[in-house]
């Protein structure tokens, strides 16, 4: 998922990246959302993200 939000052409107007559980992971630029992954959001894959350390793009969309 990280490499196809940074590989996006809008990626310098990322609004956010949308991880809710049973869904599948978004984008969300101001043109439209962005579809990351067609695998819905588990509890192993949130668990397992929230223990990682942050990416400077993870650090972005948090500004």
């Amino acid at each position: 998922m990280r490499r196809r939000v940074s590989e996006h052409p809008e990626l310098h107007r990322l609004i956010e990246v949308v991880m809710d559980l049973g869904r599948k992971p978004l984008a969300r630029f101001p043109s439209g959302d962005f579809v990351l992954s067609d695998h819905p959001i588990t509890v192993f894959f949130l668990s397992t993200a929230n223990k990682e350390p942050r990416s400077d793009l993870a650090k972005r969309s948090l500004v």
